[in-house]
């Protein structure tokens, strides 16, 4: 069984057209022993045989006596030659159609150059009323920009909107901007109704994507901020280290009734900055993390107030064995 099995596999793999003394050839390459009676054998036996090439089927006949209809379009036929064959793949399919008195039909081009016959008379029909401009390429689809619904100067302007600004600077009823936040904006802009579909167009082609924003208290100051970063943590740090101490960085929290899991559409990589109070209330917890990483912390089912914060204070002191810098906030 497996001596048939790979018989019928490499007749199969030869698309059925060896028979059997190319057979006995093949199967001797390959390392198996075939004698020419028992690969007949097994041919027969099992319906192989080779396929042969389908003649052509002639079915002109000029050597007639019958009359022959008048040329009225003054065509000068001839014979298509191999040596054209070879001509044209050597100058290009456009040398063709300029010498197409001498070629008897459209499909025996389209075999040579290798295309299909419509394309061939779709080249003939340029050529007849071009000439040979009529043969060079042109660039397909519509032009750059064409279609568009915004102008340059239109999407510069409402992408810097996007950046800069936020929807209830626009009185628009949006915390973020997104796609539905866009759209008003548009109409106020340009007094363009922009389907919301498009207006993700646009956003996608300048590379924004709908992002969660960071969260920032209305009470920051940004200059005191700088003024921290840049020389009151640097001298805490160093004082921390000359006298072997620990930095432990403490907050109190409050479980948050507010939320916010919105998204909202910026440029990649900025992500937008959703502007909130820092208050909270409820249920408290105070809390110290160090620089390495370590954390303490404890809840509170009542409002924070000074003596409970004390009470912290002592019990992260108790719980360490150098002396510890602690920096709250607010």
């Amino acid at each position: 069984m497996a001596s048939l099995f790979s018989f019928r596999s490499i007749h199969a793999e030869l698309k059925n057209a060896y028979g059997s003394p190319r057979m006995v050839r093949e199967r001797r390459a390959r390392g198996f022993s075939a004698s020419k009676e028992r690969v007949e054998r097994l041919m027969r036996d099992n319906g192989l045989h080779a396929r042969h090439k389908r003649r052509d089927k002639v079915t002109t006949d000029s050597r007639h006596g019958l009359p022959v209809a008048e040329n009225l379009l003054a065509r000068h036929f001839s014979s298509w030659r191999t040596g054209s064959e070879s001509s044209i793949s050597k100058n290009g399919w456009h040398e063709i159609l300029p010498l197409a008195d001498e070629i008897p039909r459209e499909p025996q081009i389209a075999r040579v150059v290798g295309v299909n016959i419509n394309t061939v008379i779709g080249w003939s029909k340029r050529y007849s009323m071009e000439g040979e401009p009529g043969l060079k390429s042109k660039t397909r689809g519509r032009r750059y920009l064409s279609g568009r619904r915004l102008s340059l100067a239109q999407e510069w302007q409402l992408r810097s909107i996007i950046v800069g600004e936020n929807p209830k600077q626009w009185s628009l009823p949006f915390a973020l901007w997104n796609r539905r936040a866009v759209m008003p904006l548009v109409k106020v802009l340009f007094d363009i109704e922009m389907p919301i579909r498009t207006v993700g167009e646009y956003l996608l082609r300048w590379g924004y994507t709908p992002q969660r924003p960071m969260k920032r208290a209305l009470e920051q100051n940004p200059v005191k901020v700088a003024q921290w970063l840049n020389d009151t943590s640097p001298s805490i740090a160093a004082r921390a280290k000359a006298e072997g101490a620990t930095i432990y960085w403490a907050d109190e929290t409050a479980v948050a009734e507010d939320g916010h899991w919105l998204r909202g559409y910026a440029p990649a990589g900025q992500t937008p900055v959703l502007v909130a109070p820092s208050k909270r209330h409820g249920l408290s917890m105070v809390s110290a993390i160090s620089n390495q990483g370590l954390v303490r912390f404890e809840f509170i089912e009542e409002a924070m107030n000074t003596d409970l914060f004390i009470g912290f204070m002592e019990r992260l002191i108790a719980d360490n064995r150098q002396k510890v810098f602690l920096i709250l906030d607010n």
